[in-house]
C-alpha cells in the first residue's frame, strides 16, 4: 500500500489517487513497519547491529527514560568527531570487543537509517527495575536482570533491545529523541526489508 495517500475509492475497487487495490478479504496483511526512529552516533550503531552476537551491544544508554516499547528504526547520525569515535572504540574494547572487530572511521555509514530493533525494557540508572504491577510500593524496586551489564554506563538509563538487525542504508535526516520517519523514507525501507 503506498504510504501517504488517504485513498479515495471508486466502487471499492481501486484508489483514484494512487491506483492501489486492497488485498482480497482474508488475505494476510504485510507486517507493519515501525514508524519511529532513534538516532545514535557511530560507531555505536555498528556495535549494536554488526558485531557477532557474543560481542553485540544490546543496551542503549540515554540520560532520559522512556515508556516506549516496540520496534524502532536505528538512525546513524551524520555528525561524528574522531575523538567521539575513539572514545566509543575504547569503551567497546573495555566491554570485551576484540580490536579486529572495531570499524574504521572512514568506513562508517552516517546520516541515514542503518537498522532496526525492538525495545523491550529500560533499566534505571541505579541498575534497578520497577514493577508495572505495583509501581508505588517499595517492593516494586528490585535489581534489573541486566544490572552490571558491560555496556551500561554509570548514571544512564539502559534501554534494553532485542532482535537488532542491519538494513540497507537509506539516507535521511535525524532528530533528537524518538522521531517519526518520513513517508518517503518508509517507502524505501519497505522495499528493502
Amino acid at each position: 500500500m503506498p504510504i501517504g495517500c488517504d485513498h479515495k475509492f471508486v466502487d471499492s475497487k481501486c484508489c483514484l489517487k494512487c491506483g492501489w487495490v486492497p488485498p482480497p478479504r482474508g488475505a494476510p496483511l504485510p507486517p507493519a513497519l515501525p514508524q519511529m526512529a532513534l538516532s545514535l552516533k557511530q560507531p555505536w550503531c555498528v556495535f549494536m547491529l554488526d558485531l557477532p552476537p557474543e560481542f553485540r551491544k544490546t543496551l542503549e544508554n540515554r540520560d532520559w527514560n522512556t515508556s516506549f516499547r516496540g520496534d524502532v528504526w536505528v538512525h546513524a547520525s551524520k555528525g561524528l568527531t574522531k575523538l567521539e569515535f575513539y572514545e566509543a572504540c575504547e569503551f567497546a574494547l573495555r566491554a570485551g570487543v576484540p580490536r579486529d572487530l572495531l570499524p574504521s572511521f572512514d568506513g562508517l555509514k552516517r546520516g541515514g537509517i542503518v537498522g532496526r530493533w525492538t525495545i523491550v525494557d529500560v533499566m534505571r540508572p541505579d541498575g534497578m527495575t520497577s514493577s508495572r504491577v505495583y509501581p508505588s510500593t517499595q517492593a516494586a524496586f528490585r535489581p534489573h536482570p541486566r544490572k552490571g551489564d558491560r555496556w551500561h554506563m554509570a548514571g544512564a538509563h539502559g534501554i534494553i533491545v532485542e532482535n537488532a538487525c542491519a538494513v540497507p542504508f537509506v539516507e535521511c535526516k535525524g532528530a533528537l529523541g524518538f522521531w517519526r520517519v518520513p513517508a518517503d523514507v518508509l517507502a524505501k525501507l519497505a522495499g528493502s526489508v
